[in-house]
């Protein structure tokens, strides 16, 4: 196993959370541009990481938390609008 990516969360984080979910209204472009950031650093991560391995990874990590103890952070659009498109990258 192998990995710890996250590409919804850790940008929230660098922005701070506050901050974060301005952006999702007001400049989803730039919300846009740091998810694209971080799954092109977890992409070239992970391809060294089976390059140097040669195979023997059997499973690479995506993992983030997209909810509180009440419930979920973001609505269903904007899962699929900021979160889906980079999991699949």
């Amino acid at each position: 196993m192998y990995g710890f990516a996250d590409v919804w969360e850790r940008p929230a984080l660098v922005r701070g959370w506050e901050e974060w979910f301005t952006d999702l209204v007001e400049r989803p472009e730039w919300v846009h541009y740091l998810c694209r950031r971080f799954t092109d650093f977890y992409r070239e991560d992970y391809t060294r990481a089976a390059e140097i391995s040669r195979g023997r990874i059997d499973m690479y990590f995506l993992i983030t938390d997209l909810a509180g103890q009440r419930g979920p952070l973001i609505s269903p659009a904007m899962f699929l609008e900021f979160v889906a498109p980079y999991c699949g990258r």
